[in-house]
This record gives C-alpha cells, structure tokens and sequence, in this order.
C-alpha cells in the first residue's frame, strides 16, 4: 500500500470514528445524566430544562435498559418518550413530576418500581405484553388518572399501587394477577378478561 492509499485509509477511519461520536453525543439529551451498570445504561438524573424529553435507546453503543431511582423526581416534566430497550422503572423515578401527563409503555418493560410514578398527572394508562410487576405505590395519588389496561402478563401489583386516585374508575386485567391490599379503591370497577 503506498502513503497516499495509507492515508486515504486512516483519514477514512478517523472521520467514521467523528460521526459515530458525534452521533451518539447528538442524541443524548442536554442534562441527561447516566452510567453503565452490566451490559446496558442507567438512566440516573437530569439537570437539563427542557420539559420533553426523549430517552434515547442506546448511549456510546450500549442499550439503555434501566431508569434509575429518583432519577426525574419531582421535576417539572410534561412529555417522556421511553426507548424500546427500557426493562426496569426504579423507585420513585418520576415521583412528584406532577406535570407529567404523557409517557410510552414500552414493549420491553418488564418492572415498574415502588412509587415510580406517585403524583403525575397521567391520565389513562395501557400498558403492553410482557409488563410482569407494578411495585408499591407506583401509581398512587394521580387525581386526573381514569382509566388503567393492565395486560395479562402482570403478575403482581403492590400494596396501593393506584391507591388514592379519586378520577379512577375503570381498570381492566386479569384474575390470575396477584393483587396486594388496597391497590385500588374500594368504588372501582374492575373488569377481567
């Protein structure tokens, strides 16, 4: 190979490297904070400002699997978008974001944490197959919450999962779902399927 094919070649690599990075730093959101945790991502705060947000679905080549505690606690968010690479929802990861009225349920969700989505204001709530546990108090305290679809493959629901969520008057699941005491209002109606 002669020098100029040798350079070709290396400044060839070097601006495929650049892209590649500058790709992955262009859709990582400004203020969304983050580490490695096993083979994927955690999500772990954001600082940013802006009020929606869209998580991407891997970040420097690895899969973003996991929203960590606290992590968007009580901040000032409307719209949350969620990858499809997204398997665990910690505790209290969107607790108190009382201005959050719309997020995606992705189909690769498996576990929705304890208070993870306490005092939102979502309103109706369809999750996908493949959801297997909604935690304590997930979903406690949404006064504008209506209507829940939870698919069969949920297998337990925590203690007051949508406890104290005086709009909620339809929920639809399955018998064969565990349910904890008081996941739900007594004035509910429950349809199973």
């Amino acid at each position: 190979m002669n020098k100029f094919m040798l350079k070709t070649t290396v400044l060839t690599v070097a601006l495929i490297v650049a892209a590649t990075a500058m790709a992955f730093a262009q859709t990582v959101p400004d203020g969304l904070l983050y580490a490695n945790e096993g083979n994927g991502v955690k999500i772990t705060g954001y600082n940013g400002t802006a009020t929606t947000l869209v998580i991407p679905g891997s970040i420097g080549g690895r899969a973003v699997t996991v929203i960590g505690e606290y992590a968007f606690e009580g901040l000032p968010l409307q719209n949350v978008t969620l990858p499809n690479s997204i398997t665990t929802i910690e505790k209290a990861a969107f607790d108190g974001c009382n201005r959050l009225r719309s997020i995606n349920w992705p189909t690769s969700l498996r576990t929705i944490g304890e208070n993870a989505f306490s005092q939102t204001a979502l309103t109706s709530i369809t999750f996908n197959n493949g959801l297997l546990t909604i935690g304590k108090a997930a979903f406690y305290n949404i006064n504008g919450l209506t209507t829940v679809i939870i698919p069969a493959s949920v297998t337990s629901i925590g203690e007051l999962a949508f406890s104290t969520n005086s709009s909620l008057t339809s929920v639809t699941m399955s018998r064969s779902t565990q349910v904890e005491a008081n996941a739900f209002s007594s004035r509910l109606t429950i349809t199973y399927r």
